[in-house]
């Protein structure tokens, strides 16, 4: 009897234990989804501030790439102006070195009969002289 009072109380005491660590188990656990949503809030709150950072970066990124696009559309005008405007500078240029050419040689063939023309001349005098 003494034996089964010792056995009783020490299911008790066990019991007791038992109850005590469930609490203490209970409270952890407590503990530990507290501090997981504090976890998964933090974490939330991270990639936010990731993503808006992220976004930001994009959309200076974006403005950039749009002013570069610009800007290289009118460098690309621009250069278009010049290629035209020196080609057509290019051409006028050709027609002039044609024409001044083309003076020069009637020029150099009328300074050349007229040459011929004083030394016939010349020669017709000179042999008009000797008949005389």
């Amino acid at each position: 009897m003494w034996i089964s009072k010792f056995k009783a109380s020490e299911m008790q005491w066990e019991l007791k234990l038992t109850e005590k660590a469930v609490e203490y188990n209970n409270q952890l656990q407590d503990q530990l989804n507290i501090v997981q949503m504090q976890y998964d809030e933090k974490m939330k709150s991270m990639y936010k501030a990731y993503e808006e950072e992220e976004q930001q970066a994009n959309e200076k990124h974006e403005q950039e790439l749009r002013e570069l696009n610009t800007r290289n559309e009118r460098l690309q005008a621009e250069l278009s102006e010049r290629e035209q405007y020196h080609s057509s500078r290019y051409e006028n240029l050709q027609k002039q070195n044609e024409e001044l050419t083309t003076r020069v040689r009637e020029t150099q063939e009328a300074i050349e009969k007229e040459h011929q023309s004083r030394i016939q001349s010349a020669e017709e005098d000179s042999a008009a002289r000797m008949k005389q």
